[in-house]
């Protein structure tokens, strides 16, 4: 007898005789006979192996690769979903802890912002060129995770500051936002391929008319809020 840990496997061969089968692998095989199981084949058919238990209970054995993708990709899919969307999570507004401090770093990023882009305009020769490009960049980017969110509780959040849902479109930055994570980020194989014209005059544009709209709306949700900024 065997015990019930340990299973016999037939492979072919139908309805085993005194044993309930389960299915397994598949394969497919031509007419002829299998030796290993002692079936005639008739026909070009799909064979399958069997885990028997002689006392009666079924279990199932997958060695298809196929078989096993799936069901790795079954396993693997939900929790792949939950750590790609974890990225894109908007932590829940929370109050400035110090609003004066924090308005007065905001300030210095757009102040900053505006003064690279004027070095940009300039057309500098290496390496201050670069510089100015980078340092552009860079506030550009703080500014866009200031505007659209983040899952960090330290970082300052425009929805922290206001109580009315307000959106802020950057069209121009979404499609660019990974090049500049990718020249600022650290060095890369793609970085040659991102030596290109920035068009930063628009980039700037479009931040200043969201910067506009959160000092608008800020008036509005928090008078005493606004007047932190100048």
């Amino acid at each position: 007898m065997f015990a019930r840990s340990q299973p016999l496997l037939l492979s072919g061969c139908f309805g085993a005789r005194g044993a309930t089968t389960a299915p397994g692998r598949t394969e497919t095989v031509k007419r002829g006979y299998r030796s290993d199981t002692g079936c005639q084949i008739n026909s070009v058919r799909t064979v399958q192996s069997y885990a028997v238990y002689p006392e009666g209970a079924e279990v199932c054995y997958s060695f298809s690769p196929r078989v096993r993708h799936n069901r790795t990709k079954a396993m693997l899919t939900p929790l792949l979903a939950r750590l790609r969307g974890r990225s894109r999570n908007v932590r829940k507004p929370r109050r400035p802890p110090n609003p004066s401090e924090a308005a007065r770093t905001l300030e210095y990023e757009f102040n900053m912002l505006g003064v690279a882009v004027e070095e940009c305009r300039k057309q500098q020769p290496l390496p201050y060129g670069d510089m100015a490009l980078e340092a552009f960049l860079l506030h550009a980017r703080n500014l866009v995770g200031f505007f659209r969110g983040s899952s960090d509780r330290g970082d300052i959040l425009a929805i922290d500051w206001l109580k009315t849902p307000t959106t802020f479109p950057l069209p121009i930055l979404d499609k660019t936002l990974s090049d500049i994570h990718k020249l600022l980020g650290h060095p890369s194989y793609s970085r040659g391929k991102r030596h290109r014209t920035w068009r930063y005059d628009a980039m700037y544009l479009e931040l200043a008319a969201n910067w506009r709209t959160f000092l608008k709306q800020l008036a509005n949700d928090e008078p005493n809020y606004r007047k932190l900024f100048k």
